[in-house]
């Protein structure tokens, strides 16, 4: 009896393993809702496998299954506090869920435990720039760029973090440096030409709205900005051809700016 226990002991351990591996080589391949499937079996006879928890969250979190996801991070944290992956794991799905303020707790941990992790300082970084968290933001974005100078998303956010700490000479040197690898991105240059307008250097914002409504040609707010960086510079007349346009649109601002520059 004692040996027909072992063997059967034997069996099931191999059938996990032989599920584990499938469940990895069809999560490699995109398949997440078959690898669940084998995540499961071996969970079923192993609970207490943090590894096998931590793939089943991944496949769960592809597949926007975020609470779900959760409640599998949660166990692998519990038997395993150390692993920063699974605090960062958490966080991206609190993140998907739309609660940043849980997002940043488990973003905090998982910069602390691995304090080279790029991934984990970006992402404390967004979080408290998204909470109003501006000094926070500020400093998080200043050490995430220090671990990896070269990661294009780390510059334009710390360009938001600097714009909204009021560094605005430094928001543009970061937009800058990421628009030469992302030339044609439109919230960059909408940024970029708001630090200008910022800083007086309305030849730049005119320059960078210019280019941001040949990509969005219905971007009215660019095209408010860029009028009033017209008005500005003294072109008065271009500035209200671009009012007049927008005010017969019903927009608003463009409405009560012709009052102001176009009397």
């Amino acid at each position: 009896m004692r040996a027909f226990f072992l063997l059967f002991l034997l069996v099931i351990l191999s059938s996990c393993t032989d599920h584990k591996k499938s469940g990895d080589e069809l999560f490699a391949e995109g398949k997440y809702k078959q690898a669940i499937k084998h995540f499961d079996f071996t969970l079923e006879y192993s609970p207490f496998d943090e590894q096998t928890l931590f793939k089943r969250a991944r496949a769960k979190q592809e597949l926007e299954m975020y609470e779900e996801a959760i409640v599998d991070l949660d166990k692998a944290i519990a038997i395993n506090k150390g692993n920063y992956s699974y605090y960062f794991t958490r966080g991206m799905c609190y993140w998907g869920l739309e609660n940043i303020k849980g997002a940043s707790i488990d973003f905090k941990n998982a910069s602390s435990i691995n304090k080279k992790d790029f991934d984990s300082h970006l992402m404390l970084g967004r979080a408290y720039i998204k909470l109003g968290e501006r000094e926070k933001a500020y400093d998080v974005m200043e050490a995430a760029v220090e671990l990896d100078q070269e990661n294009a998303s780390g510059r334009y956010f710390r360009g938001i973090a600097r714009a909204r700490y009021g560094d605005i000479l430094g928001a543009v040197m970061d937009f800058t440096v990421y628009l030469r690898e992302n030339q044609d991105d439109t919230n960059a240059l909408y940024n970029r030409a708001i630090c200008y307008i910022g800083e007086g250097f309305y030849a730049g914002s005119i320059r960078d709205f210019t280019r941001l409504l040949e990509l969005e040609p219905d971007n009215d707010q660019a095209a408010v900005h860029r009028a009033i960086s017209y008005a500005r510079t003294g072109n008065i007349n271009t500035a209200c051809q671009e009012l007049t346009r927008l005010a017969k649109k019903g927009d608003e601002t463009s409405i009560r700016l012709l009052e102001e520059y176009c009397r």
